[in-house]
């Protein structure tokens, strides 16, 4: 889940990014009418599929403690919860990881040889189908074979990183060749990791009982899929997707170019403040979010209350995180890494990687062995306000700062910005495991 949070930029990073990808500004003129806004909609719910599947099968984290509990127990004790529990989070990301920067290679390389629209039908049919088998096995009794189910969900969440992957390139060709209007409706939805998570907090709030509120939640999911899926099938006859896919497509205008070795190193250089940044935001995401967070329990749980038992991952670990980070990426648009103060940037980024890693060691994730230091709520509820804002707000500076620091090559500092960010989540992508075997 760690290399999802690169992916929120602010307004701005998304006009930088529509720059550098070479669309050209349509007055309002020459723009064919959007009937029913049904591009624009569209747009929105692309956005939000760039995150969702993934978002929303980490965010499930109490359906996920209850399948893979110790069935010997009547009780839940976060002190005594099993290694498939403890791993889980930690698990998941590496299965996700790792396949997500594999087929976002191969698509890179092989993308071209299909066209978009169809690799984003067939990417949002086998979504509703991955989402659909999960909505399937909440209802199904896992707990005589839950070895054999964990590898199973790593399986599907292994083939729903590749079809993410491929999702994410084949829309991005299309969005590239619509104006800027359209992709201030990509950006918006790209922000839905909260809708995901009030979602998650609805359908915990319908039942008690975990495998119902876990299908209602998924089902919801499937449903969103759905929608993106119909709308898109209705944008294909839409007189934007016309003028700006299919004449352009018959014109030859790609909307890219190759970019050559010796531009990609001239330009690293110039980028590398930004790049280091990058680099210590993933450690410290791969170090936290979601391992160890997700394992984090309130100073007053076992007394039995609503706010411990259900409530308390999913709003302060999901909901109040997601809030955090767009009001950093909010924050940070007037801020930017120059060649004068890169520096300070660069120190304050490791000593924050050093200081969040260290405190949430020390904060109640249970089970563990190592001493707790921060064990009341307050102090993990002020961090996760914190963290995420931090990220949001220099993931956003770094992002914003690559067409001053590339002295106005701004399409080639993106793309090498972006396969450092993947490459770092790969690297990284064991951390979390490691650091649940440290506690």
């Amino acid at each position: 889940m760690d290399h999802i949070i690169a992916k929120r930029e602010s307004l701005l990073s998304i006009e930088t990014t529509r720059k550098s990808l070479g669309i050209s500004s349509i007055t309002s003129k020459s723009e064919p009418k959007d009937a029913f806004y049904i591009c624009r909609i569209l747009f929105m719910f692309i956005g939000f599929m760039h995150l969702m599947p993934i978002l929303f099968l980490g965010s499930a984290a109490n359906y996920w403690f209850y399948k893979f509990r110790n069935t010997t127990l009547d009780t839940v004790d976060p002190e005594v919860r099993t290694d498939l529990q403890t791993l889980y989070q930690s698990s998941s990301t590496v299965a996700q990881t790792l396949p997500s920067l594999g087929f976002m290679f191969l698509t890179t390389i092989f993308g071209h040889k299909f066209q978009p629209k169809y690799l984003t039908a067939g990417t949002l049919v086998c979504l509703i189908g991955i989402f659909s088998i999960f909505a399937i096995f909440t209802q199904v009794d896992t707990d005589n074979w839950q070895t054999a189910f964990f590898f199973t969900t790593m399986f599907l969440l292994v083939v729903n990183s590749a079809v993410v992957a491929i999702f994410q390139l084949s829309t991005l060709v299309i969005i590239a060749k619509f104006p800027n209007d359209y992709m201030k409706s990509f950006l918006f939805g790209q922000s839905g990791g909260i809708v995901s998570n009030i979602i998650l907090v609805i359908s915990i709030s319908v039942t008690d009982y975990q495998p119902t509120s876990a299908a209602i939640y998924f089902i919801a999911g499937v449903i969103m899929i759905a929608i993106t899926f119909v709308l898109f099938l209705m944008a294909l006859f839409t007189e934007p997707y016309r003028v700006y896919v299919v004449e352009s497509t018959e014109t030859g205008d790609t909307g890219t170019r190759k970019i050559s070795w010796s531009e990609s190193k001239e330009v690293l250089k110039c980028i590398w403040p930004s790049s280091v940044l990058f680099v210590f935001l993933m450690l410290a995401i791969s170090c936290i979010h979601p391992a160890v967070d997700t394992l984090v329990v309130s100073e007053f749980q076992g007394d039995g209350t609503v706010w411990t038992e259900k409530y308390f991952v999913p709003v302060i670990t999901y909901l109040l995180a997601d809030v955090s980070g767009v009001l950093g990426r909010f924050f940070s648009t007037s801020y930017r890494i120059t060649k004068t103060n890169y520096l300070y940037w660069i120190i304050g980024g490791v000593i924050r990687c050093v200081v969040c890693v260290t405190f949430i060691i020390f904060c109640n994730a249970q089970p563990r062995h190592l001493p707790v230091i921060f064990n009341h709520d307050w102090e993990y509820i002020l961090f996760n306000i914190i963290f995420p804002f931090s990220n949001g707000f220099l993931f956003n500076v770094g992002f914003l700062s690559l067409n001053e620091l590339s002295e106005g090559k701004s399409e080639v500092a993106l793309k090498l910005s972006s396969v450092i960010i993947a490459v770092s989540s790969s690297v990284f992508s064991a951390n979390g495991i490691l650091m649940v075997k440290l506690l």
